[in-house]
C-alpha cells in the first residue's frame, strides 16, 4: 500500500460501516449519521493494518471517543471483544469480496 491517504480511509469507513450495518458494536444503536469506523489495531501503530476491513469496527459516536483514549492494558480487552463478531462467516465473506475497493486508487 502506497501512501495512507484520507480518500482510502473514507472508503475504508464506508465499507466497515455497511458491512455492520451501521450498527455500534458497543449498545447496538443503529445510525447512518452518527455511526463511524474504529480501527482494532490502531493504524498509528499497525499501519499495514489500517485499511483492512477486519481491522475496523462499527461504533457509535457516544462510544467511540472512550475507545480512542483507552489505556494499553484495557485497549487488549476491546480488541478482543471486536475480534469475536468480525469472525463470523458473513463477515469474513463480505471482507473478502469488498477489500479491492479500499485500496483500488481513484482516478
Amino acid at each position: 500500500m502506497s501512501n495512507l491517504n484520507e480518500y482510502h480511509l473514507r472508503r475504508w469507513s464506508l465499507l466497515v460501516r455497511m458491512r455492520d450495518d451501521f450498527t455500534c458494536h458497543v449498545c447496538g444503536k443503529k445510525s447512518k449519521t452518527n455511526s463511524q469506523a474504529h480501527h482494532i489495531y490502531p493504524k498509528s501503530i499497525y499501519p499495514h493494518k489500517a485499511l483492512k476491513l477486519n481491522n475496523g469496527a462499527t461504533v457509535c459516536e457516544e462510544h467511540h471517543q472512550p475507545l480512542v483514549h483507552i489505556k494499553v492494558t484495557s485497549w487488549r480487552k476491546w480488541t478482543d471483544f471486536f475480534k469475536r463478531p468480525l469472525m463470523r462467516k458473513a463477515n469474513r465473506e463480505f471482507n473478502e469480496v469488498n477489500q479491492y475497493k479500499v485500496e483500488r486508487i481513484r482516478t
